[in-house]
């Protein structure tokens, strides 16, 4: 998905808080067009792409100039995060690759994820979205502070919306607590997964203290819960 806005696009990367973020661009007024079939009859957008998800060159020549700017989370939570999705919604292995991973177990879905993907899953959606260096759009911000992250993001585009616009939205996309009690890192697995993700970690300067982020069991899910949870959706 990507959300052309006056004067910038932001492009959504899959379960780092996209869809929060969406809906506040759209109640503050600021979405022009939006690149998803999902949504783009109901909102009335205009339909530019042919993917869910977009980079910067799958944009049009005309919203080259645009500021750009996406959203990160930390590895072992998009782990975490993807898995859920995927239990509540449904695996597709036929037409996403990362679902040839598929398990309904979370430590065998993640032991499958490093097998096929030894460089870590995480990223590797990151470099396809980002580019090779991380750096193919002009803002990277991080979930785990996505209401500031975005307010910054707008500004540094120009973007004008209201600051209460922020806190007006419920958590989107939210899993269950059943799952959330079943995605549980062992230390060894936690360990792997943190070795695989080695350049997520250092590209987007994430610290590896699993005290400073609360835990990884919490449903951490409101992006107004910044400071501490790396398991906001």
């Amino acid at each position: 998905m990507a959300l052309i806005l006056p004067r910038s696009v932001f492009l959504h990367i899959p379960k780092t808080g996209g869809t929060w973020v969406r809906e506040v661009l759209l109640n503050a007024g600021l979405v022009q067009a939006e690149t998803i079939h999902r949504d783009a009859t109901k909102r009335r957008l205009h339909n530019y792409a042919r993917q869910p998800h977009d980079r910067v060159k799958d944009l049009p020549p005309e919203m080259e100039e645009k500021f750009t700017f996406s959203f990160v989370r930390h590895p072992l939570t998009w782990y975490q995060s993807y898995w859920k999705h995927r239990m509540k919604h449904g695996w597709h292995p036929e037409s996403v690759p990362i679902d040839k991973c598929a398990s309904n177990d979370f430590t065998q879905f993640v032991r499958n994820a490093l097998r096929y993907y030894p460089e870590g899953i995480a990223g590797c959606v990151y470099r396809y979205y980002l580019g090779p260096n991380g750096d193919a759009v002009d803002f990277v911000g991080k979930l785990e502070r996505l209401t500031e992250d975005l307010s910054y993001a707008l500004s540094l585009a120009e973007e004008r919306i209201p600051e209460e616009t922020f806190f007006s939205l419920e958590p989107q996309n939210k899993a269950n607590q059943e799952l959330d009690e079943q995605c549980v890192y062992t230390p060894q697995l936690r360990d792997v997964v943190l070795e695989a993700e080695q350049w997520v970690l250092q590209t987007f300067h994430y610290v590896e203290q699993l005290e400073e982020v609360g835990g990884l069991l919490g449903d951490f899910s409101n992006p107004q819960t910044t400071a501490v949870a790396f398991a906001v959706r």
